[in-house]
């Protein structure tokens, strides 16, 4: 999807700037905001109140593993 920015017109008369790139790629980050603050914050409330502090901690280690992982796998692949 090319879309032409009106100013830039100005300076380039000829180039069409592609925007579909940075507009997929801020949709991706807040949606994954979004959705990693509804479950932190729904994961101690699905369960009874004194298994909730366990539950938000394990939901919380879960994460940081993921996101540990996901680094790590993503460096491999570069490599």
């Amino acid at each position: 999807m090319l879309v032409r920015s009106k100013f830039l017109s100005d300076r380039d008369s000829g180039d069409n700037i592609d925007l579909s790139l940075p507009v997929t790629d801020i949709s991706k980050f807040l949606t994954n905001i979004y959705l990693t603050s509804v479950l932190m914050i729904l994961a101690p409330k699905a369960v009874k109140l004194h298994h909730a502090e366990t539950a938000g901690i394990v939901s919380i280690l879960f994460l940081a593993l993921g996101l540990a992982s996901g680094s790590i796998i993503a460096w491999f692949w570069v490599i």
